[in-house]
């Protein structure tokens, strides 16, 4: 599918998978951009990937957080970033389910974090996958 859209983004591709557990991780802003302790950033979410120059122009380095953050207990995971908003069906597809392809082998089943607003065909695919409560 890469190579057919013309965009050239298999010239970068394939993307590795890999998942990590991280305690008491931050998700901030509407995108769940993950932040560590120290403040830094999981940079595959980041808006302008793989061009590391336009960090900045991710709103999420320029909120400031004035209500509390809400804790979930147990084990999550997220399926959220710039390029996978439920609105785009091609990087649903290719960039935001593909981020579940590794929940099977995980040592506990995380909740899944989703979009808010997704568009129905990406609550349609978590319906058919079983995913959508």
């Amino acid at each position: 599918m890469t190579e057919k859209a013309g965009f050239q983004q298999n010239h970068h591709q394939p993307w590795p998978i890999f998942w990590t557990r991280a305690h008491d991780a931050r998700l901030a802003g509407r995108l769940l951009l993950w932040r560590d302790q120290n403040d830094r950033v999981c940079s595959e979410g980041v808006y302008g990937m793989p061009d590391h120059k336009k960090f900045g122009d991710d709103r999420v380095f320029s909120q400031i957080h004035v209500t509390r953050p809400e804790r979930l207990s147990g084990a999550w995971t997220s399926i959220t970033s710039n390029w996978c908003s439920g609105k785009n069906y091609y990087h649903w597809l290719l960039d935001g389910l593909s981020r579940l392809c590794v929940r099977d082998l995980l040592p506990e089943k995380p909740g899944i974090l989703v979009p808010a607003g997704m568009g129905n065909f990406a609550k349609e695919t978590l319906e058919l996958l079983g995913l959508d409560s």
